[in-house]
Formats: C-alpha cells, sequence, structure tokens
C-alpha cells in the first residue's frame, strides 16, 4: 500500500494533511531540548511531562512491534472578527466539540480501512494527545510541517490551525517524502507579540507565562504581575497564531471541526454562569477542561482588566465565595474596575 493512496484516503475522510514515518528514536539533540526544558521548570504544572520519557524519546518503546507512524492533522477554524473588552474570548480550538473525540474516531475508520487494505495480522493504535508522543518532532519529520519559533508546527500553505493525530501501525509502508521546509526564517513576530513574554526565544515557551497554559491547564490563581496582559481572554490564546504570516488568508471556516460556540462572549453574561450552567452549555467542549472555578477565575480577571463599572456589581457578588481562587480574584478585579475608573474620571478634561 503506498502513501499517497493513504494520504488520499486520509483527504477523503476529513484530514487536511496526511505523512508517513518510520518509528525512530529522537535525536540526542531533540532528548536535550525536552530534558532542559523540564529542567528549568518551562513546563509548569503539568507534571505528566515528566513521566514516561523513555518512551517518548523512541516510540518503539511505546508501541511495541510498531513498523510504521501515520502522522494526520485536521483543521479547525479561526474567526478573525475583533472582541470587546467587556466580552470574553474564547481560543479558536475551543469552539468546536473536543476535538479528541472526532480526531480519534476520525483516525480509527482511516486505520480500519488501511488495515483491510493490508490485509489479517494488521494492528494499530491511535492517539490523540493521550499518551507520551512528541507529536510535532514526529509530524516535522513524517513531512507534515515545520516546528516554529512560536513552537507550533507549521505548513507552509496550511498555518498552524490543525489538531494532530497518529496512527501506529505493526506493517512497513513506503514513507512519504517529506518535503525540505524553509522554516521562520528571520520573522520573529510571534515572540514580539506574545502579550506574557511567554516565548523566551525562538523555539523557547515558557509555560509559567503562558495565557493559554495559565488560563486552562492552571489549577492555581493567575500571578498578580501577569494578570493586566490576560486581558479579555477567558480560555486560551491565539496571539502567536494570528500574527504568523504562515497563517494569514487560512482564517475562515473550514470542514472538520465546525464551531459550536462564539468566540465573543459578553463578561456581563459569562458573570452569571453557575456551575451547574456551566456543565450544561459546553458540555462536550474544551472549555470544559478548565472546570467551572478556573473558567470563572479567568472571566473574572478579564471583567477586572475591563475597568467596566457595570460588571462591579456581578463581579462583588464573588468577593464572599467560599473557593479562595475565586474570592481573592473578584476582590482583585473589583479594585480594578475601581481604579480605571478613578484614573478615567481624573482623566477628563473640566466641563
Amino acid at each position: 500500500m503506498h502513501a499517497r493512496l493513504v494520504q488520499q484516503l486520509a483527504g477523503d475522510m476529513g484530514f487536511c494533511l496526511c505523512g508517513i514515518t518510520r518509528p525512530q528514536a529522537v535525536t540526542p539533540e531533540v532528548r536535550h531540548a525536552f530534558k532542559t526544558y523540564l529542567a528549568h521548570g518551562r513546563h509548569a504544572g503539568m507534571s505528566w511531562l515528566e513521566r514516561h520519557q523513555s518512551k517518548r524519546f523512541n516510540p518503539r518503546l511505546l508501541v511495541p512491534g510498531v513498523r510504521t507512524i501515520i502522522v494526520l492533522a485536521l483543521a479547525y477554524a479561526c474567526p478573525v472578527d475583533p472582541v470587546p473588552q467587556t466580552s470574553g474570548r474564547v481560543s479558536c480550538y475551543a469552539l468546536a466539540a473536543d476535538y479528541h473525540d472526532q480526531a480519534i474516531a476520525m483516525a480509527v475508520r482511516l486505520a480500519e480501512t488501511v488495515s483491510a487494505r493490508l490485509g489479517s495480522g494488521t494492528r494499530y493504535r491511535v492517539f490523540v494527545d493521550t499518551a507520551p508522543v512528541l507529536e510535532r518532532q514526529l509530524a516535522a519529520r513524517a513531512g507534515v510541517g515545520f516546528i516554529g519559533k512560536n513552537t507550533c508546527l507549521i505548513h507552509p500553505h496550511r498555518g498552524s490551525f490543525f489538531f494532530l493525530a497518529e496512527i501506529f501501525l505493526n506493517r512497513r509502508l513506503p514513507g512519504s517524502t517529506a518535503t525540505p521546509f524553509g522554516g521562520c526564517g528571520g520573522c520573529a513576530l510571534c515572540l514580539s507579540a506574545c502579550p506574557t513574554g511567554a516565548l523566551e526565544a525562538p523555539y523557547t515557551l515558557n509555560a509559567r507565562r503562558c495565557i493559554s497554559y495559565l488560563t486552562i491547564e492552571n489549577r492555581g490563581t493567575i500571578p498578580l504581575e501577569l494578570r493586566p496582559m490576560v486581558g479579555n481572554r477567558v480560555f486560551g490564546c491565539d496571539t502567536c497564531q494570528l500574527v504568523c504570516p504562515f497563517n494569514r488568508g487560512r482564517l475562515s471556516p473550514v470542514s472538520g471541526c465546525q464551531p459550536r460556540l462564539s468566540h465573543s462572549i459578553p463578561l456581563q453574561e459569562l458573570l452569571a454562569v453557575t456551575p451547574a450552567e456551566f456543565t450544561r452549555r459546553f458540555a462536550g467542549l474544551p472549555v470544559m477542561r478548565a472546570r467551572w472555578q478556573g473558567f470563572m477565575r479567568n472571566v473574572l480577571c478579564a471583567a477586572g482588566n475591563s475597568g467596566d463599572a457595570n460588571l462591579l456589581a456581578p463581579v462583588g457578588r464573588y468577593q464572599g465565595h467560599a473557593l479562595a481562587l475565586i474570592k481573592e480574584m473578584a476582590h482583585w478585579a473589583c479594585a480594578e474596575i475601581k481604579k480605571r475608573g478613578r484614573r478615567d474620571s481624573n482623566s477628563r478634561p473640566p466641563a
């Protein structure tokens, strides 16, 4: 079975990119870079990255008997309409149903089709951000893209707004011919645009300052000095991808992951979301990953940054909340709204 046929089948099933590679161990340079990343604590609270390192570095240890890895990309839409400060901004990837379920179902369907063509004895495993797999390194080796300075996988003609999935196969397939990509060149727009300076250097992301980490995986408070930089982002951040030249003209809705949620939701509305309503409203969407308390922490932070006096009352109601995380952020948000209101009034010319 040739790589071109696998790629055609993948395209017919809705994947925007498909590459094939061998299950080789990573290079010593990649191994060193990953260990350095962990040693400097740039993974923040994502302790799972410390586990199963030998399997991350060598796919054959993760899936014994694997002989081929098929890497797939599933595109998602990214609206670019401006979001007012009085509305919460939701990251593009979280607007559609949880990508894990959709990408896994699609990858399994492809794996079943490939297995049927290869005959009896064919076995496979499918992964979508669910195992110790260095996905971007595999994807780059399979010719699906290159790793950019913002640490995202980028395809010169498809940009970076896509999810990755892998099929580990116990049968040998011809590898796809990996096109040598030129990379980012002298461009460093993502580094200068990052609101919190989380991109400390090209290809170096410090999750402790990354808004995506702070508003999604982070279970604690948002550091005081970073709160103003979060702006009105209530779940994730797309800045480093939105400014990337490879994404220009490729941000319109696409097939595959159709949005179910608006990327702009009034903060007044979000401040009224109870835990029960949070579950009903965001069921099946990636937003659930933050849990109600994390999401409301983000909403309160955005409310404080808005400086909107109309939000003072709904924010104030959380000042007596039982959860210290919510209570503390509500006090900060109220103080910020009042402070910005005083600053605005002082800046007005006398009547």
